[in-house]
């Protein structure tokens, strides 16, 4: 008995600290993903800043001072604000929930991180396009963002099928499904509109669609998130991994890993 119990709890240490150690990487690209995307936010604002009020040329007594700027200026500006804002928050919001070190799901990072990696390089360089001469460009730019997110959000889904399937799928459904509407209306409206005024019409929807695709997004992360919280509350108390790892160490006696074993607290896989 205390053999075939020995055995069992062997082979949970073995799995389980493989599972822990992905989590731990897991954990760590995503970190290191959100601090990109928290500096090329960063980088972005102040670059968007400068081609849209240009203070140099206002230090040199030629130009406009940021709040002479057009209306149409200001609010494309306040957009880009908006979109880096988004994506900052969102991307933050799921990386810390999705990859936490506490999440027993198996799951595979590649297509997130790569899909993050390269939208918040793209965002950053929207940030050269945000002014009314190249209204065109930001929104394009904007449409190409939301289609590699879509893709990647869907190469996400296929690979961690059997981890998403469950309650989360409905948000990524809701999350792919906003990014494919507000991309396609806003790649339609600009190839319809390769130039125009920003007072027309096409430049009022442009902007009201990435203010409504950021709103969204928003409201999904937001419900993702608390989502996620109620999931770890539930979750015992004890963490499995702590239990393999101190068993290991020789911390814990047989018959207490026995007792965790027949109240639930920690599953045998067999």
């Amino acid at each position: 008995m205390v053999s075939t119990e020995n055995m069992q709890i062997a082979d949970l240490s073995r799995q389980d600290i493989v599972d822990a150690e992905n989590r731990r990487n897991r954990s760590i690209i995503a970190d290191a993903i959100r601090q990109m995307v928290l500096i090329i936010i960063s980088l972005g604002l102040p670059i968007a800043y400068n081609h849209l009020a240009k203070p140099d040329d206002v230090a040199q007594g030629h130009g406009l001072h940021f709040f002479q700027l057009s209306p149409a200026s200001l609010l494309l500006f306040a957009i880009y604000v908006f979109i880096g804002t988004r994506f900052l928050l969102t991307s933050w919001l799921y990386l810390s929930t999705t990859y936490r070190d506490d999440n027993p799901r198996k799951l595979r990072i590649l297509p997130d991180a790569i899909g993050i990696f390269l939208t918040g390089v793209i965002i950053g360089v929207q940030s050269c396009y945000a002014s009314e001469k190249s209204m065109p460009d930001f929104f394009q730019i904007f449409s190409l963002v939301l289609l590699i997110d879509v893709v990647f959000s869907l190469a996400s889904v296929a690979m961690n099928w059997q981890a998403v399937k469950g309650e989360g799928l409905f948000q990524e459904l809701c999350w792919i499904g906003n990014n494919v509407v507000f991309g396609a209306l806003t790649f339609i409206a600009v190839s319809k509109a390769p130039s125009f005024d920003p007072t027309d019409s096409t430049a009022h929807s442009l902007m009201a669609y990435a203010l409504l695709n950021c709103l969204i997004s928003f409201v999904i992360s937001w419900f993702g998130y608390f989502r996620a919280k109620r999931e770890a509350s539930k979750r015992p108390d004890h963490d499995l991994m702590a239990v393999v790892l101190a068993k290991r160490d020789g911390a814990i006696r047989l018959d207490e890993v026995r007792r965790w074993l027949s109240a639930g607290i920690v599953r045998d896989r067999h």
